[in-house]
Formats: structure tokens, C-alpha cells, sequence
């Protein structure tokens, strides 16, 4: 399995994350439209075409963190 992470995304007057954990893009961006699913008002295909940082879960033994700040 891989973390999906998606910055600068679901963006009203400050930007938010988006995270997913799947096997692949694909399946990762077909979660995220079954979660999102619910707020019809908001165009998620723009933030999914966002780039993406992909973190290979798999044998993983070191730590990894990373933010993204918020703002108004």
C-alpha cells in the first residue's frame, strides 16, 4: 500500500490536504471521489489533477511527516 498526499487542494479561502491510502493512483482517486462524493458544489477533478506525493508504505521503517500551513 502507498499514502497519497495532495496539497494545496479543497481550496476556499485557505487550502486544505487531501490524503488517501490505496495500491495505486487510480484506486486512490476513486476513494477520494466516493468520499467527496457528497459535496456536489465542488469540482474535485481540478485538485485531483494536482501533483501528488506518493509514499511507498511497503517494508517502510524510517519516519516521515511533512505540513502544509492554514491560513484566513
Amino acid at each position: 500500500m502507498k499514502l497519497f498526499v495532495w496539497k494545496d487542494v479543497l481550496r476556499d479561502y485557505t487550502s486544505g490536504m487531501m490524503f488517501a491510502v490505496a495500491h495505486d493512483l487510480e484506486e486512490a482517486k476513486a476513494e477520494l471521489l466516493r468520499q467527496l462524493s457528497d459535496y456536489e458544489d465542488y469540482d474535485i477533478r481540478a485538485d485531483l489533477a494536482k501533483e501528488v506525493q506518493v509514499i511507498d508504505l511497503e517494508g517502510r521503517t524510517e519516519p516521515v511527516a511533512f505540513y502544509i500551513w492554514g491560513g484566513g
